[in-house]
């Protein structure tokens, strides 16, 4: 199983664990925020997890291969004819003076040139959904060097795609310092409950010890987020894992 996880164009986050069929999904996904198609997403999202497996080791060769078996005809005195070769069968030339003497004419076809690769210059690059995937990556706390790679499969170049990461992790460090300003607004808020509580209490003449309680630990939690908040504010780039699960 393979735990994918995307982010469609409009920002929704969505995640999933799927057994690939032949490399990619066995039926289609969708975004469950706007029911985008996210199949390709997925499906590249998988071949990056593949292609980072090691590969199994070749076997080894076991020799030369037979091709054939006795021959139909007869060649001079009628003995077999038996082809044997270990990848490429070349015809030895035919005399001209035995071409028109009944005799058997092998002639090789013509190797077939390979066609190289595709280098990743030339492959079509969609940079904004590879840019999305890389963001919700490094906002899940994924490796740097892991998104760059990932970058490059989809076609950048080594500069673009380092570029594209330094980039997106500034981005972070700038999501990290805003979660951090909230949780300290919000631990402010709840240390200065108690407080407030205690003295609308001495003002009314009568202090009420359960409720005083509740917000005493209302204000410690408070005090917690506001440390936490100070240093996500502080230090962005300590902080580790999915940005807003902290």
């Amino acid at each position: 199983m393979i735990a994918v996880k995307l982010q469609c164009d409009c920002g929704q986050r969505y995640a999933f664990e799927v057994e690939p069929v032949g490399g990619v999904l066995p039926s289609t996904v969708a975004c469950p925020a706007c029911g985008a198609d996210g199949t390709a997403a997925a499906n590249a999202f998988i071949a990056e997890k593949i292609a980072a497996q090691p590969a199994p080791a070749p076997k080894p060769s076991s020799g030369a291969i037979r091709i054939g078996g006795p021959a139909q005809g007869t060649v001079g005195g009628g003995g077999a004819v038996r082809l044997s070769a270990s990848s490429t069968v070349t015809a030895p030339p035919v005399p001209p003076a035995a071409q028109g003497q009944g005799g058997l004419r092998v002639s090789a076809a013509p190797a077939q040139a390979e066609t190289p690769p595709a280098t990743p210059g030339h492959r079509h690059v969609d940079r904004t959904r590879a840019e999305n995937e890389a963001r919700a990556k490094v906002l899940w706390g994924d490796d740097p060097k892991d998104v760059a790679s990932f970058l490059r499969s989809q076609g950048l170049s080594f500069e673009e795609s380092n570029g594209m990461v330094q980039s997106l992790i500034a981005e972070r460090a700038k999501t990290v310092r805003a979660e951090g300003f909230k949780k300290m607004i919000i631990g402010g808020a709840l240390i200065l409950l108690p407080i407030v509580f205690f003295l609308v209490s001495l003002a009314s003449g009568r202090i009420y010890v359960r409720p005083l309680a509740l917000t005493v630990m209302a204000g410690f939690y408070g005090l917690w987020q506001f440390v936490k908040g100070l240093l996500m504010f502080i230090a962005p780039k300590s902080e580790s894992g999915d940005v807003f699960d902290n």
